[in-house]
């Protein structure tokens, strides 16, 4: 009987022991890449925006001289 009660005070202090412990949340590789590629694609849009955008003022700047 002594023998049952101190197996099953290990037992619980394991189980305790083991829900308290701090484990990392498992991470998703297929949600992260997906993510990583989204960034990346919209850094790349971003320069190709602002490379229009300087070529768009060089041109009116161009037309406005001509202009004069």
């Amino acid at each position: 009987m002594q023998r049952m009660i101190g197996l099953a005070a290990l037992l619980a202090i394991l189980v305790m022991a083991v829900g308290c412990s701090k484990s990392e949340p498992p991470q998703n590789p297929a949600t992260h890449t997906l993510f990583q590629q989204s960034i990346r694609a919209l850094g790349r849009a971003r320069g190709v925006q602002q490379t229009l955008d300087a070529a768009d003022r060089r041109e009116r700047r161009a037309i406005e001289r001509a202009s004069r």
